[in-house]
């Protein structure tokens, strides 16, 4: 059997020399040894670049992902603020809108509370029921009267305020008297010798025209009810004439 023999020298002189005799197959198993450990070191090094390549890639392929949400985000962001800078001008505009139908509503409140104001003096019976000068006696008792002398020929007796003529009666000191109910709580009657000039039933209004009388009959009987009695009419005139 055939062995392998290694000389080992040195240059110096007078060196030794040494011999190693090794077996063949043992020199073919050290270099099948080397021959698998280079292969196999070659071969991690190679599965060590794939797994650095594929996590390379990997790395790559997630920073390419967070760019496109990170994109994808601000594009969003970006459309959420047009629209919320939309909504603000809206808000802004209904909000004017808003006040302009505030504004126009108390306007409307303080001019219907004007009219009813308006409309509720037209049916206070406060003024006065003549339409000249006249001299004035309050006779007092359980039906208080006002009592009004006039010398003026074609003196008119007019309504003191708005209401329904209610009735029409003969009178035994003044022939005949008009009712009116002005429609809330108060009635007033008047009682003259003068010419009538409206009927049961008739509208009327502030200053309407109930007797005209002539120079012989200037005088004038006034009197006024609220809520089914008897006041008297100077003081409704006091307060609110």
């Amino acid at each position: 059997m055939s062995k392998k023999i290694f000389i080992f020298t040195s240059e110096e002189e007078n060196a030794k020399v040494y011999k190693l005799r090794v077996h063949k197959n043992v020199v073919y198993g050290v270099g099948l040894a080397f021959c698998v450990l280079l292969g196999a070191m070659i071969g991690y090094a190679i599965f060590e670049s794939e797994i650095w390549n594929a996590s390379f890639q990997q790395t790559v392929r997630w920073q390419e992902d967070m760019k496109a949400v990170q994109a994808e985000k601000e594009q969003r962001i970006e459309e959420l603020t047009g629209q919320i800078s939309e909504l603000t001008v809206q808000i802004a505009d209904l909000t004017d809108q808003n006040q302009v139908l505030k504004d126009e509503l108390t306007a409307k409140m303080e001019s219907e509370a004007a009219l009813a104001a308006k409309v509720e003096a037209a049916y206070l019976p406060t003024d006065f029921p003549l339409t000249g000068a006249a001299t004035m006696k309050e006779v007092d008792g359980q039906e208080p009267m006002c009592i009004f002398t006039s010398s003026i020929d074609g003196e008119m007796v007019i309504a003191t305020a708005h209401g329904t003529v209610i009735a029409v009666n003969a009178d035994a000191e003044y022939e005949q008297n008009v009712w009116i109910d002005h429609e809330n709580g108060y009635v007033t009657i008047y009682r003259s010798k003068g010419d009538i000039k409206v009927q049961k039933g008739q509208k009327v209004t502030k200053g309407t025209t109930l007797f005209l009388q002539g120079k012989d009959q200037g005088e004038m009987g006034y009197q006024m009810i609220k809520d089914g009695a008897y006041i008297n009419p100077a003081e409704m005139m006091s307060v609110n004439g």
